[in-house]
């Protein structure tokens, strides 16, 4: 489901077929307001984070003030720099997830989420930063 979601928005971008971007975006921002672990390490993973942050860009009532370039951010502006020798993937990978689920929480989805989403997203975050300092 979720690829054929991705394929679609990708096709109305192309066609500039805006009603059914919107109604993609709806449902990615549905899927993170979810609020499930797995759920949301699926769509912050390296394969996936780019398409559902293309989707909020879409979002119609940011749309009527501004579009705020989520995918241009992640391609141009965010640079992973290693401070500290980190070898083990895992820690690399969770960093990096962090680091998407904060800016999912704070720019992209701030004044959407649910309570329920905030808190959820902000443990997992936290979980994250004691595994990163417990390798540190």
């Amino acid at each position: 489901f979720f690829f054929q979601a991705e394929d679609g928005i990708r096709d109305a971008q192309e066609s500039r077929g805006l009603g059914d971007v919107y109604k993609r975006q709806q449902i990615v921002r549905a899927m993170v307001n979810l609020a499930e672990f797995e759920l949301l390490d699926f769509l912050m993973d390296d394969r996936n984070y780019l398409f559902v942050f293309g989707a909020l860009e879409y979002d119609p009532e940011i749309l009527k003030k501004t579009k705020l370039p989520h995918r241009k951010f992640f391609k141009e502006q965010a640079n992973f720099i290693d401070i500290v020798d980190i070898k083990e993937t895992y820690v690399l990978r969770e960093i990096h997830l962090n680091f998407r689920l904060l800016y999912l929480r704070d720019c992209a989805l701030g004044h959407f989420l649910d309570e329920n989403s905030l808190i959820i997203i902000t443990t997992i975050i936290h979980e994250n930063y004691m595994e990163i300092l417990k390798y540190i």
